[in-house]
């Protein structure tokens, strides 16, 4: 017995020193001698723990807790083991029997909290980490995770409470800084949270994770130049996010001649938001070919800046040069006043043309409605409101809800007490993830969403969406505005108070008293030739006006117009080279216009004025023109007719 004792020590002294190979020798050695040996069972156990032997861990503390079941610590270290295996209930359930062991049990407490965390039981996890705070107010681990806990309800004022006296008690862990900046971007504390971001950066320079985040704050804040270079670190947060090692990444250099592969990165609303940016790297000159997620393939087929689309997975061609979507906004050097808003998807025109006609025994106001993210997203429990939160729209007076939301979330349509339209099961399963949404956003009055993808969906295509936003929303929609530089159609409602929507949802009510309250749309049958004539005149007006209000509403009319244009042409080269002529003849107007404004200006009505006014009609005629011969190509019911005197010099 004297002699296990003292292998016992050695063994022990051994393990404190991390020789964790010689302590488990020796540990082995008492076990030779007695294999009932619980605590050589129980230590043996935690070597298993510390090498990642979990399985290991789980047999031998078993064994051990089977001999001794007095230990507390040793429940404890078994329900690591069992955590680490995946197996959480029985963690949980072990952490408790611990705790009736030993109510003080700090540690406990704090683990299963832990637990508690990983199985997305908040409620739970909070209180665990309260019981430790309670026995132990120093309990750095407890402190910090109960401020996360609390971030992830959306209590983003009793985290900052929490990580604050973290940070005064442990002003050297990053970990603290880095959580109690969030919370303070939550809060819409900006001043305060860039200002932690800096702290923890201080602690760990080069920290990817505390950079990309202070990225985020600073991109919220409207600061977007400082913004997108520090959000770049996000890059480095987590190895694989993006395809790399097969090309050299664009640094913004010249892309004349050259193919890019575009990688899609984050969830699918990123992918939707960012993919606008092909336009502009196809206009430096590329061919530009994207990689995208597997569900996304067929609704980005959609967009027509693309070379080529490939879903993860697939072999990709060769190609010269890559880049992240999200990368693409500091490479082309994007501001708030110069993001490229125009719509860039569409929906298919024989889609438009299924759903339209299946919704049209719907009367009144048709608002299409999803209410929930994915579960999994981190903000998810503040971004995604209660589908009853809707009430005060669904009460109004002759509006019907549609149901956009699929999957997760649905089954909340039948605890509510409101009438809600479901489309189908069917509804992207078909067509492929997107598509029939798409289409059916395009048959809508109006789109009411969450901060999903759905919001994303409506703005790429130009269809109007009102957007209800938690406080402290995600950095792309910035603060204190009703409108977003990203979507021209988008109407943002954001809560007054952290957590709660009904205010959200009573402003969306009295809003739409006023959209139903304009006349019915004015439907009339025009030429081919005078429709494509408006559509290059509302192209060309939304590349040379700046002011927010004014581009929403030619966005609006440019998506009515695109729409009835897809539903009722058939394209065609002829087409095409007949449209970029009148969109050509067009912009020569315009820029006409402008030159005699100027003579007006400086009232100079000289030789120039004359040769300027002299050219609009002659430019005018040409417009008429090209109008008439896209008429007859495509067999126009109407033609646009013109007669005027003969201006020819006389002879």
């Amino acid at each position: 017995m004297a002699e296990i004792r003292n292998i016992l020590r050695q063994a022990l002294t051994q393990h404190q020193a991390g020789q964790l190979q010689v302590a488990s020798n020796l540990y082995q050695q008492i076990l030779n001698s007695d294999p009932t040996h619980a605590e050589a069972l129980h230590l043996l156990g935690v070597i298993a723990i510390q090498t990642s032997r979990p399985q290991d861990a789980i047999e031998l503390i078993e064994r051990a807790v089977s001999i001794r079941s007095d230990q507390a610590a040793w429940f404890g270290n078994l329900a690591t083991a069992q955590s680490a295996v995946g197996d959480l209930d029985a963690a949980v359930a072990t952490y408790q029997t611990a705790l009736e062991l030993d109510a003080g049990y700090v540690e406990g407490h704090y683990n299963l909290g832990h637990v508690h965390g990983q199985m997305g039981n908040h409620t739970a996890a909070e209180a665990c980490y309260r019981r430790a705070i309670a026995l132990n107010p120093a309990h750095v681990g407890s402190l910090n995770n109960l401020g996360t806990c609390l971030r992830q309800q959306g209590r983003s004022e009793e985290s900052i409470e929490f990580l604050g006296q973290l940070t005064a008690i442990a002003p050297g862990f990053v970990e603290g800084h880095y959580n109690l900046a969030n919370s303070l971007r939550d809060a819409e504390q900006l001043k305060e949270s860039v200002s932690a971001y800096r702290r923890a950066l201080e602690i760990e320079p080069d920290s990817p994770k505390v950079l990309a985040g202070l990225g985020i704050s600073l991109l919220l804040s409207g600061d977007f130049e400082s913004g997108w270079e520090a959000y770049e670190s996000r890059l480095n947060v987590e190895a694989g996010a993006i395809s790399d090692g097969c090309a050299p990444m664009w640094d913004g250099d010249s892309l004349a001649g050259k193919t890019i592969m575009l990688f899609a990165e984050q969830g699918f609303g990123d992918t939707l938001q960012f993919v606008r940016y092909a336009q502009a790297v196809r206009e430096m000159g590329a061919t530009v070919f994207l990689e995208c997620q597997p569900p996304l393939k067929t609704i980005l087929s959609r967009c027509e800046h693309l070379d080529g689309i490939f879903a993860r997975g697939e072999p990709l061609p060769a190609f010269d040069i890559a880049a992240p979507l999200l990368s693409l906004p500091r490479l082309l050097r994007t501001r708030r006043d110069n993001i490229p808003a125009a719509s860039y998807l569409s929906a298919s025109p024989e889609l438009v043309d299924v759903w339209a006609k299946r919704l049209s025994r719907i009367r009144g106001l048709k608002i299409g409605i999803a209410w929930q993210g994915a579960p999994g997203h981190l903000s998810d429990a503040r971004r995604s409101f209660p589908l009853s939160s809707l009430g005060p729209v669904a009460n109004r007076e002759g509006v019907t809800l549609i149901a956009l939301q699929k999957g997760h979330g649905v089954d909340q349509i039948r605890d509510v007490d409101f009438a809600i339209h479901q489309l189908g099961d069917e509804v992207d399963e078909t067509n492929g993830a997107f598509m029939d949404t798409a289409a059916v956003m395009k048959c809508l009055d109006l789109v009411v969403t969450s901060d999903t993808s759905v919001a994303h969906l409506a703005g790429a295509i130009g269809v109007p969406v009102w957007i209800a936003l938690s406080k402290g929303p995600d950095w792309r929609w910035l603060l204190d505005r009703a409108d977003s530089p990203w979507y021209p159609t988008a109407k943002l409602f954001r809560q007054s108070r952290a957590g709660e929507w009904s205010d959200v949802f009573e402003r969306m009510a009295t809003d739409i008293g006023t959209l139903r309250s304009g006349s019915e749309p004015i439907t009339v049958e025009v030429s081919a030739g005078e429709l494509i004539d408006k559509i290059s005149i509302l192209q060309i007006k939304l590349s040379r006006i700046n002011d927010p209000e004014k581009v929403g509403n030619i966005q609006r009319e440019l998506t009515t117009l695109t729409g009835s244009r897809d539903r009722s042409i058939q394209p065609s080269e002829t087409l095409d080279k007949l449209t970029g002529e009148l969109k050509t003849v067009n912009q020569t107007l315009w820029d006409i216009e402008d030159e005699i404004r100027e003579c007006e200006r400086i009232q100079d009505f000289g030789d120039n004025f004359v040769q300027l006014a002299r050219r609009v009609y002659f430019t005018n005629d040409k417009r008429s023109e090209l109008k008439r011969a896209i008429n007859k190509l495509l067999g126009s019911n109407l033609v646009e007719e013109k007669s005027y005197a003969d201006y020819s010099p006389s002879e």
